[in-house]
């Protein structure tokens, strides 16, 4: 596959900023120390949200040198109709992306099904590719399912938004130009996922363009992967920090109960994955994992992705010593 153009990434981009919320333009950034060229909080969240990113798409590549044997697949997205502490037992959907329904997707749904009363829909993507689309454009490239008893019944992409609320005004925000031309530059770091980022350009079309930016919905709940493994669930969130000798990897405290509310109902397991990078040369050195549980069990507090102690006491922290490598045998 060729790599990815300057106005492919541009439009990916575009694409990103439409789902977050516009009241952030309206406050500073908090980052200008290591960010200079952002101005709001809005700036911030585009750019925290390209980043990840490269997290995921490195995950997926390490782990498929590292055990060619398994199928990684996304892990789907939560989405109540209202504000509940846990979206897991609200009303909505659950949106599972894929680009083919196989035995292990089979799987999975039917475990999400076992606890979860919302309505399961499953959008396969076709020839997508980068460029606007309208609603009717998306329907035509997408085959959308609704998983019921175990079966998967064809169902029209619109429909999947009823039950929630219409905005009734949509107010699409831009990044300033400090933040907007930081991020064009960065085009060179994105040149060579032009696959990954097609899958991902799918997913934000339905989820940032329509759902966030679209319709009212409550605090929802994403799950980067799944691996199926020894009859069960693996549910893995990964992020992407970088090396610090003493450092201590943590996480926000509040995504905790989520994912063990998911190992409980579904008798499953979960991960978190730390794509770790020079902070230098941005290349990746390392791949860490560790159960969630661990970070569930912490009493150690830390922030940021170098192992600074934080006063913020709604994150936690493992060390990155405690953590395996997946290269590790």
């Amino acid at each position: 596959m060729t790599d990815l153009t300057l106005d492919e990434y541009k439009i990916f981009i575009d694409l990103l900023a439409t789902g977050v919320h516009h009241d952030l333009v309206r406050k500073k950034s908090d980052k200008k120390k290591i960010r200079p060229y952002a101005s709001t909080a809005f700036d911030d969240a585009v750019h925290n949200r390209l980043v990840s990113l490269i997290g995921e798409y490195e995950y997926v590549k390490g782990n498929k040198n590292r055990f060619p044997e398994n199928k990684i697949h996304p892990g789907g997205w939560f989405i109540p109709y209202q504000d509940k502490e846990n979206p897991i037992n609200s009303e909505g959907c659950f949106l599972f992306f894929c680009e083919a329904i196989d035995e292990e997707v089979d799987k999975y749904l039917k475990t999400i099904k076992k606890f979860y009363l919302g309505n399961i829909f499953v959008l396969r993507s076709r020839d997508v590719e980068f460029k606007s689309y309208s609603i009717e454009e998306i329907s035509s490239l997408v085959s959308c399912y609704q998983f019921v008893d175990g079966n998967y019944i064809h169902f029209n992409l619109e429909d999947v938004f009823q039950g929630y609320t219409k905005k009734k005004l949509y107010k699409k925000e831009v990044l300033t130009d400090g933040q907007y031309n930081h991020l064009v530059e960065m085009h060179g770091v994105f040149k060579a996922y032009r696959k990954e980022m097609l899958h991902s350009f799918f997913e934000r079309l339905i989820i940032d363009h329509y759902m966030f930016a679209q319709y009212k919905r409550g605090t929802l709940s994403d799950i980067d992967f799944v691996l199926w493994a020894k009859n069960k669930p693996y549910y893995i969130d990964v992020k992407r920090k970088y090396a610090d000798e003493n450092s201590h990897f943590g996480i926000n405290e509040k995504h905790l109960p989520f994912f063990m509310h998911l190992e409980e109902s579904s008798e499953g397991e979960s991960a978190y994955v730390v794509v770790v990078y020079d902070k230098e040369t941005g290349k990746t050195i390392d791949i860490k994992r560790t159960p969630m549980r661990n970070f569930f069990e912490s009493s150690y507090r830390a922030g940021g992705a170098g192992g600074y102690q934080v006063t913020d006491l709604r994150t936690k922290g493992v060390p990155s010593s405690e953590m395996k490598s997946i290269y590790e045998s």
